[in-house]
């Protein structure tokens, strides 16, 4: 479904910028090297106590596309890859509620392949004042794996993939400034609202409990589960930017995001 979105937005925007009354459109890439604090943090397993950040480059496109003096367009993008690894050392662990603690180690790797997609229509409202609204595409397709080894008192090893699509579809609301410094210099800042409409996570888990011997044992299962869920959250993003030419500007700046799911079971 992302990769025909994606399609659709490029062909759509090159018929757009090609068009000689929209002469003065601005085209560009945008990236960076982004931090992610992954939902597992709150979720209350001893496998995840250890979870630190997770970090990846993410970059795409950028357009904005002057329809008058006072209202434009813009679409930017992006997509890449975000991912931390890390090891639970030898410990004693409750994995059945009112259970004895079992001895247990375990290396854990968890994987996200992002796509952003965010779009707003914007009015001037003010010479260094917008407002804007606009819609925000979001997929995340996650893979999660991990081995384990408990001993109960004998070696019993639990490898675990679980793969998750995590789609989302939201409205956006917000304003942003622009102040010139100089002539080559400017800084300028956003921050928008984000209220999701319903969207559905599809998770698939794959269990494999081997004992010492090697023989699979009952704990081996395969399970589909599909949830549906609300999304909110907020975007800031302030950054500097220079105008080099009269046709290149660079910026540089941060985008922080926090969302919030909330998950109907």
């Amino acid at each position: 479904m992302s990769k025909r979105i994606i399609l659709c937005l490029c062909i759509a925007l090159l018929f757009i910028i090609t068009s000689p009354i929209h002469a003065q459109t601005l085209v560009g890439i945008k990236g960076g090297y982004f931090g992610w604090r992954p939902f597992l943090n709150d979720w209350q397993a001893g496998m995840f106590e250890n979870i630190d950040i997770g970090y990846g480059f993410l970059g795409g496109p950028v357009i904005g596309i002057p329809l008058n003096d006072v209202i434009s367009l813009s679409v930017s993008g992006l997509f890449g890859k975000q991912s931390f690894h890390w090891s639970l050392p030898y410990d004693q662990r409750v994995f059945q509620q009112g259970g004895p603690p079992t001895p247990s180690e375990g290396t854990y790797i968890f994987d996200e392949i992002r796509y952003d997609i965010d779009t707003a229509l914007s009015v001037t409202i003010l010479e260094n004042v917008k407002l804007f609204a606009g819609y925000k595409y979001q997929k995340l397709d996650i893979a999660m794996e991990y081995t384990e080894v408990r001993w109960t008192p004998n070696a019993e090893i639990y490898y675990q993939k679980i793969d998750v699509t995590f789609p989302s579809h939201s409205l956006a609301v917000g304003a942003g400034i622009n102040h010139v410094i100089s002539d080559i210099f400017f800084i300028t800042g956003n921050i928008s609202l984000l209220y999701g409409m319903q969207s559905k996570m599809d998770i698939t888990i794959k269990a494999t409990a081997r004992d010492d011997s090697g023989s699979i044992t009952s704990g081996s299962f395969t399970m589909n589960e599909s949830l549906t869920f609300k999304l909110w959250g907020m975007n800031v993003e302030p950054s500097v930017g220079a105008k080099i030419s009269p046709s290149l500007v660079a910026t540089l700046g941060a985008r922080i995001q926090w969302l919030l799911s909330l998950i109907h079971i």
